[in-house]
């Protein structure tokens, strides 16, 4: 028998509140020493709810948060949410005619986001108004709202309310100059307000709003009886700017949506009657010289114009735009990044072409072609398997593909990679790649550099490559999902195991509470985020704060099953999530994490089956072993495919007829040049003829993940939706193992084994799951852990404070003393190590 001890692994260290939705109420008497949490014992101003989330332990761990302020006049002066986490706020008035907010005599300001502190901040107000905010006397820009931090991402939306005497200059009501930023006003009222030039060159920011980066939606609201003085200096200066909106992309791409608004009794009054600028309400352009490069998307519908009065000034329109800035169809969107330190990323339609200029080189790209071809499912119809893309590069032509596990290709100086189709980013049910344009996305480095910055680290340290069956990665369909095409990678491993680490050198930009899947995110060259997502809370460095600076290979936490705020419900398919977000744009993982994983671990090659294919019984189809990858000065000499009904072939390619619904594994073996050996196994989902549902499911995971050595006790967990065998591929007796059932066992030669766990479905199918397994010549470490258990609560925090993070694969023993309430099933434990 394998069970001959009891371990202990890992426990919860303290029991973490899930954040959860939370009240508080405002009334104008209410006290700011009350809770604020009842009706009965409000605060007396919005300011202390901010305070208290900022600083109260228990208000941190909320993230989603409702501040219901009662009807009243309140003096509220400068808001800086500084929460340091990803959060939604919503305030709502009881209705913008009996709840006001107006300035305080220390503050010109309402909401004001400009640090890394409020990146992920959502922010949403109703029914209010705002009134008495800014000074004619001083240049302060967004009276109401300024969102001017470049890096962040903030999005504030504004229903029914008022905005009322609201005066100021360079974006006198709202200024949002961040590029990923998202601004949306329905259904309010700015009346009686106005705006003046403060001074300064033409680049000065004049409106009432002013838009330089990211989405703006103003719809269905009322501007009247608004002012603008464009000649405060008694310069000519308010050239083509608009008094009320100012579209201008000067900080990145402007999406606008201009619809259904009414500007009535609005007036600019010039101090001098022979001025000839133009003065619009509203201005759409890119004023500087030269250009900025960026475009403005704009969608202007249904606006009407009623009684604005401009003095002097009749040349003027309602709404000023310049053709050559906007976004159309076929404008200079093909370039879609090229940060210093990345990929190039640009995208064509067929029969166009780009000119990639990097490092010194330069190389014409031209799509000639693309073909994609599917795969049936048997719940979701045909998917997507994968796409033929011909170019041309510099006139000569070259066949790509677009496919889970395919790297780029070098060509000619460059390495040319796609990223995905149009369809492969919008035909999905989750996860859509929107700002896809064109038929088909590429990235493109030159032939010596790395794809991303220099000497990435591969982010789960003493990790094997494919040592689960749960893996997914870049335009992979995620199995037993919905139509979800997965952005980024995913590597399976038994929770609370093995260290995460940062891949590069960045800051921590968003800290994980618990909930949705505990992303953290780290920010790296070129304003490109890593999200981490999956760890478990209490597994994760508690020291880690937002903007603070972490090093390539430093420890964020540990491999989790953290889903939906709940760190156990991943218990089929525990992993963790990496992807790369550069704003609206998602980068493949995949080349990223090849080139990390070689700088890491010396493995000379890596067998490449393809992940998951999808077939109907009686169908035919291809396994290709083309995309197994050899380190740099290495190659594979051979390919051989061993398939389910025995048969070998010992070629690259291989055809394999499916007579019966089921889950199989088709094993493919890889060896180098110097003898190295990998093995991987494509699984291969078969439905019924009629493509009706295939009952059976599941993964198979096992750690430790490498340096296994003869005697090291290795755990295997059985996720398999029915009862099954598991063969450990070394000659020893098959054992039976049940689903959501673990076993260990114990190699004594070294050798590249192959474990294999079969049974059979509910409706007589087949299912198999086959994982490779390294066991390299050694001797294991062994230790003697002991814990003496002393209170009759919990053992959490007794053997947490013993383990740390400490690695504990080498444990083989524990000894447990004290017997005061001892009781493994209250406790958060792994307890399958022997």
């Amino acid at each position: 028998m394998k069970h001959c001890f009891l371990i202990i692994l890992f426990l919860l260290s303290a029991k973490f509140l899930s954040a959860q939705e939370v009240n508080y109420f405002v009334s104008a008497q209410g006290n700011n020493n009350n809770t604020g949490l009842t009706t009965e014992t409000p605060f007396a101003s919005i300011e202390k709810v901010f305070s208290v989330l900022a600083n109260d332990a228990t208000a941190k761990t909320y993230t989603n948060i409702q501040i219901n302020v009662a009807a009243g006049t309140y003096s509220c002066g400068v808001i800086r949410s500084e929460l340091e986490r990803a959060v939604k706020i919503k305030i709502t008035g009881e209705s913008a005619a009996t709840t006001i907010l107006q300035r305080t005599e220390s503050g010109t300001r309402l909401f004001y986001f400009p640090e890394k502190k409020n990146d992920g901040l959502e922010l949403i107000v109703q029914d209010l108004t705002i009134q008495n905010y800014g000074r004619t006397t001083n240049n302060y820009a967004g009276n109401v709202l300024l969102m001017n931090g470049l890096d962040l991402t903030v999005k504030v939306s504004f229903y029914h309310c008022v905005f009322k005497n609201i005066t100021g200059c360079r974006g006198g009501i709202i200024q949002s100059s961040g590029k990923n930023n998202e601004l949306v006003l329905e259904d309010c009222s700015v009346q009686d307000c106005s705006v003046f030039d403060y001074g300064g060159d033409q680049t000065n920011l004049e409106g009432l709003i002013h838009i330089t980066g990211g989405d703006v939606g103003i719809n269905n609201c009322t501007f009247e009886n608004n002012k603008k003085d464009p000649f405060y200096n008694g310069t000519d200066r308010g050239l083509k700017k608009g008094m009320i909106i100012t579209l201008r992309p000067t900080h990145g791409r402007i999406q606008a949506i201009i619809k259904n608004n009414t500007f009535k009794n609005n007036m600019i009054l010039p101090d001098r009657e022979t001025a000839t600028s133009i003065l619009p309400l509203i201005s759409a352009f890119d004023s500087f010289s030269p250009k900025s490069g960026n475009k403005i998307c704009l969608t202007e519908e249904n606006n009407t114009f009623e009684n604005n009065i401009r003095e002097n000034f009749e040349n003027d329109v309602n709404f000023y735009i310049d053709p050559e800035d906007l976004c159309s169809e076929d404008d200079d969107q093909i370039l879609i990044r090229n940060d210093e330190g990345w990929p190039t990323v640009f995208e064509l339609n067929k029969g166009e072409e780009f000119i990639l200029e990097r490092g010194g080189i330069s190389r014409t790209i031209k799509l000639i072609s693309f073909e994609e071809f599917y795969q049936p499912n048997y719940s979701l119809g045909d998917i997507l398997e994968k796409a033929k893309v011909i170019v041309s590069i510099d006139g000569e032509e070259h066949t790509l593909w677009c496919r889970p596990y395919e790297l780029p290709k070098e060509i000619n100086g460059i390495k040319l990679y796609v990223e995905a189709t149009y369809n492969w980013g919008h035909n999905c049910t989750y996860q859509h790649l929107n700002d896809i344009k064109r038929d088909v996305r590429f990235s493109a480095v030159l032939s010596g550099e790395t794809w991303g910055p220099q000497l990435a680290v591969f982010p789960i340290k003493n990790y094997r490559f494919h040592s689960s069956s749960y893996n997914n990665t870049w335009n992979q369909l995620v199995p037993y999902n919905s139509l979800y095409y997965h952005r980024g990678d995913d590597f399976g491993s038994i929770p609370d195991r093995l260290d995460v680490v940062a891949i590069y050198d960045g800051y921590m930009s968003t800290i994980g509470d618990g909930t949705e899947s505990n992303p953290f995110y780290i920010t790296y060259q070129g304003n490109v985020k890593n999200r981490i997502s999956h760890m478990n809370l209490y597994s994760c460095d508690p020291s880690l704060t937002l903007g603070q600076n972490v090093t390539a290979g430093q420890f964020i936490g540990k491999t989790g099953s953290t889903y939906n705020g709940n760190d156990k419900a991943q218990k089929r398919d525990p992993h963790l999530h990496i992807s790369f977000e550069w704003g609206a744009t998602q980068l493949s993982t995949y080349p990223t994490m090849i080139e990390a994983y070689f700088n890491t671990y010396d493995d000379d090659l890596l067998a490449i089956a393809g992940g998951y294919r999808y077939a109907k019984s009686g169908e035919t189809i291809e396994l290709d072993g083309n995309r197994s990858v050899a380190r740099n000065g290495r190659n594979i000499s051979s390919y051989s495919w061993r398939l389910h009904d025995g048969t070998v072939v010992n070629n690259m390619t291989a055809n394999v007829r499916y007579e019966k619904a089921g889950l199989y594994s088709e094993e493919l073996t890889v060896v180098a040049d110097n003898g190295s050996i990998d093995k991987n196994y494509l699984q291969v989902i078969v439905g019924t003829a009629d493509n009706q549902t295939n009952n059976t499911s599941g993964y198979l995971h096992y750690y430790p993940s490498r340096e296994i050595n003869p005697g090291t006790r290795v755990s295997f967990w059985s996720r398999l939706n029915t009862s099954t065998s598991i063969n450990f591929g070394d000659g020893s007796p098959i054992e039976s193992i049940s689903d959501l059932a673990s076993i260990t066992h114990v190699y004594s030669q070294p050798g590249l084994y192959t474990v294999c766990l079969s049974g059979t479905g509910p409706n007589n199918e087949p299912a198999t799951i086959q994982l490779r397994l390294v066991v390299e010549s050694g001797s294991p470490t062994t230790e003697t852990l002991s814990i003496e258990h002393k209170t009759t609560g919990s053992m959490d925090a007794e053997i947490t404070a013993v383990l740390g993070n400490t690695d504990i694969s080498t444990v083989s023993t524990l000894k447990i003393t004290g017997t005061a309430g001892l009781n493994l099933a209250d406790c958060h434990v792994i307890r399958d190590r022997f």
